[in-house]
């Protein structure tokens, strides 16, 4: 970058770039090629990425979760390199950022990256980031961030989610054919719609129903030849619609937390769009159409499996559960029905049903407490021994405490 001057005034500042094609924006690389890294190159990407973002800081440079859409991340021989590209989110300060400044910058980070690290590769990140500090100072930074940074992120994770009711670069709000339409900006989504409407009740005509009920009526369809799992709420009452006048509906409401849990990376299924038809302001019928989790199989069958797998499933099981309390996301009905694993290699957790869940913006120990005695009400009616309740306990602990 170059700036040409005219009687001592910038008059114009050349910037010079290069294309690298292998690179890939943080965000994709994250969802994408870092579940396929091993466990030594998954550390040096940690050491990289904590010692590029102490250069940017130490520079004056304070960034924000927008950072991570335009930062580049380029794997090259076994090494890991980072570069800016687009509107470049960030302010230049006179100095280096103070410690509260890198605290508010390194929870956009964290935002991002949220139930993909343990505990193991935050401490290795904070080691590179912080340099030659001992270790009480690296302690005294985890319990900032887990009393400071934490909320911060749940902020984010709470804005970019309201995102989701109002038109923008990811998201369409828009009417068509007497419905309310929320949906994701994509092909897939356009395409889900245009074969919905004009009554999204006839996706139900040979589908295979899981949830016939009064109040709702869920099932997996065929769209445009892929499948989805598509529930239907159902007006349950005058009274009832009343009442909840002016309120989100309950389709909308599980639009709005299931966009929350894939923020927070939660391995839930994705929410292509969201369908509510009103008559005098009130709901008459809500649609909410997701991913359908293929070859799933209900907690229970892990009863069928080694005492090995059951201790890794019920551990593993425990930490996903404990990141998703710890930020700030309870499920509300956490029976094992609701629990879908994939028992072969790669091993998979799911949840699913979000009806009852809730998000806010600091840790509910009530909602916290309810999730962890309904999971344990189930597991008392299997067979299993009480050292796998253990088991998923100390995983819960894991993920829950921060550090």
């Amino acid at each position: 970058m170059g700036v040409q001057n005219a009687e001592g005034l910038g008059s114009r500042i050349v910037l010079r770039t290069r294309s690298i094609d292998s690179a890939k924006t943080f965000k994709s690389f994250i969802n994408g090629g870092y579940r396929q890294l091993s466990q030594a190159q998954k550390c040096r990407f940690t050491v990289s990425l904590g010692r590029f973002l102490r250069r940017l800081h130490d520079a004056g440079i304070a960034t924000d979760h927008r950072l991570y859409d335009d930062l580049l991340v380029n794997f090259e021989e076994s090494e890991f390199f980072f570069g800016l590209f687009g509107r470049y989110p960030f302010t230049v300060k006179k100095a280096p950022l103070s410690a509260r400044q890198q605290l508010v910058s390194l929870s956009g980070l964290y935002a991002m990256v949220h139930g993909l690290t343990g505990k193991a590769q935050r401490w290795r990140f904070l080691t590179a980031y912080l340099g030659d500090s001992d270790v009480g100072e690296r302690r005294r930074w985890m319990r900032r961030f887990a009393a400071r940074g934490l909320k911060q992120c749940r902020r984010i994770w709470w804005r970019l989610a309201r995102r989701s009711l109002k038109s923008n670069s990811d998201y369409v709000s828009e009417k068509r054919q007497g419905f309310s339409v929320l949906r994701l900006r994509s092909a897939e989504a356009q395409t889900a719609l245009h074969k919905l409407l004009p009554d999204p009740d006839r996706a139900f005509e040979g589908a295979v129903i899981y949830k016939p009920g009064s109040r709702t009526h869920a099932g997996q369809v065929v769209l445009a030849g892929r499948r989805y799992f598509l529930k239907r709420y159902n007006r349950r009452s005058l009274g009832y619609g009343l009442v909840r006048l002016g309120r989100l509906s309950r389709a909308r409401r599980t639009w709005l937390v299931s966009r929350g849990g894939v923020l927070r990376n939660l391995p839930i299924p994705r929410p292509i769009l969201c369908l509510e038809e009103k008559v005098f302001g009130m709901v008459r019928r809500s649609y909410i159409l997701m991913d359908f989790f293929e070859k799933r199989q209900r907690l229970w069958h892990i009863e069928s499996m080694s005492d090995a797998k059951i201790a890794s499933c019920l551990s593993r099981f425990g930490e996903v559960i404990g990141n998703m309390h710890v930020s700030g996301f309870s499920h509300g009905d956490l029976k094992w029905d609701n629990i879908l694993i994939y028992p072969r290699k790669p091993f998979h957790i799911s949840l699913v049903d979000f009806d009852g869940s809730r998000i806010s913006r600091r840790e509910r120990a009530g909602r916290v407490n309810k999730d962890l005695r309904r999971f344990c009400r189930d597991f008392k009616r299997t067979q299993l021994s009480g050292k796998h309740l253990e088991n998923f306990m100390r995983g819960w602990r894991r993920g829950a405490y921060f550090w």
